[in-house]
């Protein structure tokens, strides 16, 4: 973008070269950073204050039997029935997904080349 800009073209029709937006180039151009970038993180407070509730039920549920093991949707009715969550399903949903993908087994397969020993 900046080599169109010194070649005397117009940010509009770097833009339409580019399929990137006049203010967007504008930025570019001058030397600003493209992109997005969140402001702040915002608090969650109804999810730090379930977040070791279910990471200890997932704990639990990992010794027992694969039949045994309750879903979000089951962790969240507990949360709703027994300990008076007044959160959503989504927030359960988030946390338990995060929580599961730290614990979870990766398989990276080996690569050689034909007749290679390893």
């Amino acid at each position: 973008m900046k080599r169109l800009k010194e070649q005397g073209k117009s940010e509009r029709s770097i833009s339409r070269e580019t399929g990137h937006h006049r203010s967007a180039v504008n930025k570019y151009v001058n030397g600003g950073e493209v992109g997005y970038q969140r402001k702040k993180s915002y608090a969650r407070p109804k999810a730090e204050a379930v977040n070791p509730l279910i990471e200890q039920w997932y704990q639990e549920d990992m010794k027992g039997p694969k039949k045994q093991k309750r879903t979000a949707q089951k962790m969240y009715d507990d949360l709703v029935k027994y300990h008076g969550y007044t959160g959503s399903y989504s927030t359960v949903k988030i946390i338990y997904r995060k929580i599961k993908g730290k614990n979870r087994e990766v398989f990276v397969p080996r690569e050689s080349e034909p007749g290679e020993y390893i």
